[in-house]
């Protein structure tokens, strides 16, 4: 079996971390646990001796998988050195990624500019996965965990690994039953139809918006997890029951849902994506 290096991106706070978790229980699959952002501000070069330190570090799995959300803005480069890499993309509802980010910055969080984020992210995942069809690969949050065996065994033929071989026992026992047997908002397609390139007309650019709303480019520094910060809570993360709940959707006030509603191009990606937004 050739050995390949696959991403798990997206946008922050929309399930980046369960994804990489639940992969990892496939025997011919591991990496780090830590984001090592080893794109960000990087030359061809560096990229080919990062991706082969990764894969000297797991040389006895043949897919390394590196789980970094800010790696959406920089797979092209990664591509261009690399070109049997690929990226698993994940999409959660952007207002339950919006108010999960509320919760976690509190008063220091903008509704607008999370939205905007979000339709950003989810607007070059979209153009990364016409372009890239064998490369990328987006995954609903939504399906991952409410019809979890078919959307892995989707996944792990996209990345050519055997399904057979997935330990599906480990989600059971990782998991939360009263949880996964809940019902909830789901979109009722599972594949989205990949429009025209004028079916994104409006949005805007992804990336010029993105590094105007974060002042990241491509020689921007990389940030790596914080050991004394950070990594302790991504331990933590790792260490907690698989699908327990706890990542559902947080509470959004009705001034914040009004203020999506009124974020034309938030709106209009959340519809275009099969998302609404309650008032």
């Amino acid at each position: 079996m050739t050995k390949k290096i696959v991403l798990v991106s997206g946008m922050a706070h929309s399930g980046t971390t369960i994804l990489q978790r639940a992969l990892k229980h496939h025997p011919n699959i591991n990496g780090p646990v830590p984001e090592t952002s080893f794109l960000v501000g990087k030359t061809r070069d560096s990229i080919i001796n990062e991706v082969n330190l990764l894969m000297d570090q797991y040389s006895s799995y043949p897919i390394v998988i590196e789980k970094t959300p800010l790696h959406l803005w920089f797979f092209e480069n990664l591509l261009e050195a690399v070109p049997s890499a690929q990226m698993l993309v994940i999409i959660r509802d952007g207002k339950d990624v919006v108010a999960s980010q509320q919760e976690r910055l509190g008063r220091f969080y903008s509704i607008n500019r999370g939205a905007d984020h979000w339709s950003s992210s989810a607007e070059k995942a979209l153009s990364l996965a016409m372009m890239y069809p064998d490369n990328v690969k987006i995954v609903r949050y939504e399906l991952l965990v409410r019809n979890f065996n078919h959307t892995i065994q989707a996944i792990l033929a996209f990345i050519q690994l055997n399904a057979n071989e997935y330990d599906y026992s480990a989600i059971t026992r990782s998991s939360n039953d009263a949880y996964l047997s809940e019902s909830t908002e789901t979109p009722a397609f599972e594949d989205i139809s990949y429009p025209s390139a004028s079916g994104l007309k409006g949005i805007g650019s992804s990336t010029e918006k993105f590094t105007k709303q974060t002042g990241y480019t491509a020689s921007t520094k990389p940030q790596v997890d914080d050991e004394i910060n950070i990594l302790p809570y991504r331990k933590l993360q790792v260490a907690s029951p698989l699908f327990d709940g706890t990542g559902k959707a947080k509470y959004l006030s009705m001034h914040d849902k009004s203020t999506l509603h009124r974020n034309i191009i938030f709106s209009t990606m959340m519809n275009f994506m099969g998302y609404t937004i309650e008032t």
